[in-house]
């Protein structure tokens, strides 16, 4: 029996850990982001600044969508809930260095 729950925890941690991973991933991705948006890109960045508040508006209420989007998918556990994941972890660090 107590082979059993150490077996059934060992699992559990390598689910988290796997978690833990991905959200680390998309983190990393979103500074990544924003550090190209401030650094590399910085003429892009003051253009969208100084003309584009439609485009802020726009990236935020698509971030919004992909929140709903991706959780629906990883409800219904299909494997197309990380790269839509990734795309709002991308698409997030572009609306953070806008912001």
């Amino acid at each position: 029996m107590n082979q059993t729950i150490i077996q059934e925890r060992s699992g559990l941690n390598q689910f988290y850990a796997k978690v833990y991973a991905f959200v680390g991933l998309g983190i990393g991705l979103s500074a990544l982001v924003s550090a190209l948006m401030l650094t590399v890109f910085q003429s892009q960045l003051v253009y969208f600044l100084m003309h584009g508040r439609l485009w802020l508006m726009i990236a935020t209420f698509a971030e919004l969508a992909l929140v709903f989007v991706a959780s629906s998918m990883a409800a219904k556990n299909s494997p197309a809930a990380l790269p839509v994941f990734l795309v709002y972890s991308v698409l997030n660090g572009f609306t953070l260095a806008l912001s």
